[in-house]
């Protein structure tokens, strides 16, 4: 009687934070895979959009301006990109930052988004 106590008050608080763990990708949208963050801020920032119209956004949301690149990136059609940081979570030893860039064409709207997640680790 007493062994079936201890493994139930052993695993119940298990299987309770394998729950959370689980799930955790749906408290945080961060955690969502590259392509559904990318399809979010697409909603938000349309193909076609003006580079101001997406600077504003980004600034509207508080993210963290990062890089500009008045370069050709990935492709020819891609004249410039910005970068914003725009959060980041934890998960076990690593904090983990999410970048969102914006990619422009050679007249100033918006072809493409890219997420890139940089793990840093936390000691």
């Amino acid at each position: 009687m007493k062994t079936r106590y201890i493994a139930i008050g052993l695993g119940v608080p298990i299987a309770l934070a394998a729950t959370v763990y689980a799930c955790a990708p749906c408290f945080n949208p961060l955690r969502r895979s590259d392509a559904s963050l990318a399809k979010w801020l697409l909603d938000l920032t349309p193909v076609g959009s003006t580079k101001e119209e997406v600077e504003a956004f980004g600034a509207g949301n508080g993210w963290t301006v990062g890089a500009r690149t008045p370069i050709a990136v990935g492709s020819p059609a891609v004249r410039e990109a910005h970068g914003r940081k725009i959060g980041s979570y934890y998960n076990l030893a690593w904090k983990v930052e999410v970048w969102a860039f914006w990619h422009f064409d050679e007249h100033g709207r918006l072809t493409d988004i890219r997420i890139w997640k940089v793990a840093v680790p936390l000691l």
